[in-house]
């Protein structure tokens, strides 16, 4: 997968590993979607999503629709993120 990172402005290949290790090291990781999407209780609707490192393991998940960033965010550990860090979804991906 390729990413685009907006510090220093290059493209770089990323896998899901490298994308948590550039979070590991302060590094925020952003899934632009080319729909809409929802979450499972169809509540919350959402196209981008941005993952940051929040402490050691520790992950939070914020979400934007359009031009505004929502109110709604999640946690996660290290272990339980794969069920809802899926780069491979995203249309693009940036990293900030």
């Amino acid at each position: 997968m390729k990413a685009y990172d907006l510090i220093n402005k290059i493209e770089i290949e990323v896998n899901y590993d490298s994308l948590v290790e550039l979070m590991k090291n302060h590094r925020q990781v952003d899934f632009i979607h080319a729909d809409k999407k929802q979450d499972v209780d169809g509540y919350l609707t959402f196209d981008a999503d941005h993952w940051t490192m929040i402490g050691e393991n520790k992950f939070m998940r914020t979400y934007s629709c359009g031009e505004r960033q929502l109110r709604e965010f999640t946690y996660y550990n290290i272990y339980d993120m794969r069920s809802d860090f899926k780069p491979e979804e995203a249309k693009e991906i940036q990293i900030n």
